[in-house]
């Protein structure tokens, strides 16, 4: 073999590692970039299922705001209710005084009664405020979670974007190895 014909050989050889190398990266980069793929399909996939949660938990908390909201004109009927039964008080005893028995104190009477449903009721409200704030603290979790997760989407995105410009300069090095690969191989 001549000196021409060996330096060729190694020229040849040098071209083929180089075309191997860049085959080998732009696989690696494929692979990759399908990698990605596969895991935006579940990102966007988990993204819908916690934004209809999401809207699940903001409808339930929209209707306990509405009920929540109630509680200032249940005050206040307790208020018009308080008053009309001590008026009501008042024309009973008024009433019972023009008898001989002793009439009964209606205030009294229904004081309980009254104390005990504006305590129950009181309790619901009091439970509502704090379902509606561990709604809130779920759907501040849930919009977190979706932000993280459209944040990793979009990272992917641009991962993918470089991948596929490095697997283009992978090929332009196969296609000039190659082309060196032949001409070194004509002259071998």
């Amino acid at each position: 073999m001549t000196p021409e014909q060996q330096m060729h050989e190694e020229e040849y050889s040098r071209a083929r590692s180089r075309y191997e190398d860049a085959s080998m990266e732009k696989r690696r980069a494929e692979n990759e970039i399908a990698e990605i793929r596969n895991r935006r399909q579940c990102i966007l996939n988990e993204i819908n299922q916690l934004n209809a949660e999401k809207k699940k938990f903001e409808g339930s908390k929209g209707e306990i705001d509405k009920s929540i909201s109630s509680n200032n004109s249940f005050d206040e009927s307790l208020k018009d209710s308080d008053s009309k039964l001590s008026l009501a008080s008042q024309g009973y005893l008024a009433i019972g005084s023009t008898s001989e028995s002793k009439p009964q104190d209606l205030n009294v009477v229904f004081s309980e009664k009254n104390s005990k449903t504006k305590n129950s009721i009181s309790t619901v409200f009091s439970n509502l405020r704090n379902i509606n704030q561990n709604l809130e603290n779920k759907i501040t979790e849930l919009k977190g979670n979706i932000s993280r997760l459209e944040t990793e989407e979009a990272n992917g995105r641009s991962r993918e974007n470089y991948l596929s410009n490095y697997a283009a300069e992978q090929a332009s090095r196969m296609n000039n190895a190659a082309a060196d690969m032949a001409y070194h191989k004509r002259h071998m």
